[in-house]
């Protein structure tokens, strides 16, 4: 069975966006914002493409 590299992508994202919810929760307002922040930079990268070098 083979695993797309955007469901890798979605299990990332969801991942960090849960661990920022239990950091969040217990008062460790740094490490939720910093999982927070992975979270928004990881879902506005688009894993599945190769980068391309334009000329």
């Amino acid at each position: 069975m083979s695993i797309s590299k955007n469901q890798y992508h979605d299990l990332m994202t969801g991942r960090l966006f849960i661990m920022g919810i239990l950091k969040f929760m217990p008062g460790l307002f740094a490490m939720s914002t910093l999982s927070f922040g992975a979270v928004s930079l990881s879902s506005r990268f688009d894993f599945a493409r190769p980068a391309r070098a334009k000329a």
